[in-house]
């Protein structure tokens, strides 16, 4: 045997190791999104990771919305795009209107039809970050089909719900922030309580 016929062709080495990603589900999801608080994102492994849900919960006013917004301005000066579906149609426009046409938000008639806006969206394979906002609770099937597409596009879903309302029927590890406890010690080690009785998905609660 030659020493060519022994030395598979590059073409065939990359088909090889794309078998074997799509068999063992083994693709590598790209860096997180930042969300620009140093101990957060040190206990989430970087940030808001690509490929799979996010669920932020937490009571109303303690600043899920402020978190998400600084991670959708760190995407859009990446050069990605982003998608926010408003299910109720509550969160004011205005002051997202400078953050540039690669933004979108959709608001649907119907809230219920939140997460079918979130299916479509992710499936288009356009936007690094997808949000869904303000959703009735998703069925099992509704999350491992989000979860599903978020790592074939390698784009991050983010679900913002309310603390006493989770939306994924998933595991889920939930960080709840007050604005009178927000030392970093006190975040991490929130952060690494709340990861030890959920480790499969790092998650943070903020609004």
């Amino acid at each position: 045997m030659s020493a060519a016929a022994s030395c598979p062709s590059p073409a065939l080495t990359a088909l090889r190791s794309r078998l074997d990603e799509v068999v063992g589900g083994a693709r590598l999801a790209g860096p997180a999104w930042a969300t620009g608080i140093t101990p957060l994102d040190a206990a989430l492994g970087g940030g808001i990771p690509r490929g799979r849900i996010t669920e932020v919960v937490g009571a109303m006013g303690v600043g899920k919305t402020a978190l998400l917004r600084q991670v959708v301005t760190r995407v859009l000066q990446s050069g990605g795009w982003v998608a926010w579906v408003d299910a109720r149609r509550t969160l004011a426009p205005q002051p997202w209107a400078g953050l540039g046409t690669r933004l979108v938000m959709v608001r649907p008639h119907d809230h219920r039809r939140g997460a079918w806006c979130a299916d479509v969206l992710l499936r288009s394979g356009v936007f690094a970050l997808v949000v869904l906002d303000g959703a009735p609770l998703l069925s099992r099937v509704h999350g491992v089909r989000l979860a599903q597409l978020a790592r074939e596009r390698d784009a991050a879903c983010v679900i913002l719900g309310d603390a006493r309302k989770p939306v994924v029927s998933v595991v889920r590890c939930v960080y709840a922030c007050s604005r009178a406890s927000r030392d970093d010690d006190l975040m991490t080690r929130s952060l690494r309580n709340a990861a030890t009785g959920n480790a499969a998905m790092g998650n943070a609660g903020f609004r």
